[in-house]
């Protein structure tokens, strides 16, 4: 990540061992033999490209290097750019050029070689060319984070990373394709402070017949009731009979479904003094006792099945044998 006009010195200090030691500046005769010894002006330029020229592009194709130095050449911000590189960054900020001011940041780790401004490894891109590499590394629409990991280290562009991510914003495509967020996680309600003042509903399939179910948040207490048509008008009959045998609750709470979302079962509900509420759309773990009690309802009427089918295979004594010990 080291400026170009830094690596070829790095590279050739490499083969050597060097310890540091203090000395005083009255001491240092050989830095002030070298000081008076300055290199000529041809020599330095022929140093200064040589520097310039090492550790460039890698393998990038030389049309694409073409196409980005003639574009670099007509964008007045990055010429602005390079001859601050060139001739060295002011103090002040304000006489900084407008088309140079994004990059005021970056000047530590910006270097210019062969009509191409460079940012540590990335190509910085011209503001005529960034449209394009967008819509090259977005083709296969694999997501935002994807984009940037092709992107980082070879291309470079201020506010590249929120360009990408607008882009991949208004895709209908990476919308329609990109995982679903986390769900937040679930806040567990009070269960209440006496039995039946809260109650939850459901509606479960067994073998082709329909059954409400209705548990109780306290005492875990189910009552399961056979349903001949699913209406609403039949669940608010079988909910009627069960709050005039014990009590009328506070708080219900179901899944939502065409029976419990219509206008007779909130009539029911407002007319009795009981509030309703239904559990997000997609998330039936938000009624978690209604699904709880549906799965021992089902549990037990699977293993009641079982029981009848393995008793019906036996002889009669083994029978009256069963049935005198659950007796």
């Amino acid at each position: 990540m080291a400026p170009k006009r830094l690596q070829d010195i790095m590279v050739r200090m490499m083969r050597y061992d060097i310890e540091f030691t203090f000395v005083k500046g009255s001491s240092l005769i050989l830095a002030d033999t070298l000081n008076r010894a300055y290199l000529e002006k041809e020599s330095r330029l022929e140093e200064r490209s040589r520097i310039l020229s090492v550790n460039i592009f890698g393998d990038i194709p030389d049309a694409q290097l073409d196409e980005i130095r003639e574009a670099t050449s007509k964008d007045t911000g990055l010429q602005s750019v390079i001859r601050l590189v060139l001739d060295g960054w002011p103090d002040d900020k304000n006489e900084v050029p407008s088309g140079a001011l994004p990059y005021l940041d970056f000047r530590d780790v910006i270097s210019y070689s062969d009509g191409i401004l460079v940012k540590g490894e990335a190509i910085v891109i011209p503001s005529k060319l960034r449209s394009a590499m967008k819509d090259r590394r977005h083709s296969a629409h694999l997501g935002h984070d994807s984009m940037l990991r092709k992107a980082r280290g070879t291309i470079f562009w201020p506010g590249m990373n929120s360009d990408m991510r607008q882009l991949v914003n208004t895709c209908e495509l990476c919308q329609e394709t990109k995982p679903r967020n986390a769900p937040e996680p679930l806040q567990h309600h009070a269960d209440g402070d006496v039995p039946w003042t809260k109650v939850g509903l459901d509606l479960f399939e067994i073998q082709g017949s329909q059954y409400l179910i209705t548990v109780d948040y306290l005492t875990n207490f189910i009552e399961v009731d056979h349903l001949p048509t699913t209406t609403t008008a039949r669940v608010v009959s079988i909910l009627k009979k069960h709050l005039a045998r014990y009590c009328i609750p506070r708080v219900i709470i179901s899944d939502g479904g065409p029976q419990f979302s219509s206008n007779g079962f909130a009539t029911f509900a407002k007319s009795w003094g009981i509030t309703h509420f239904m559990s997000s759309p997609m998330r039936p773990q938000s009624k978690g006792k209604g699904e709880s009690a549906v799965k021992k309802m089902k549990r037990g009427r699977k293993e009641g099945i079982l029981m009848r089918q393995y008793l019906s295979r036996e002889t009669l004594p083994v029978k009256a044998q069963i049935s005198a010990l659950h007796k």
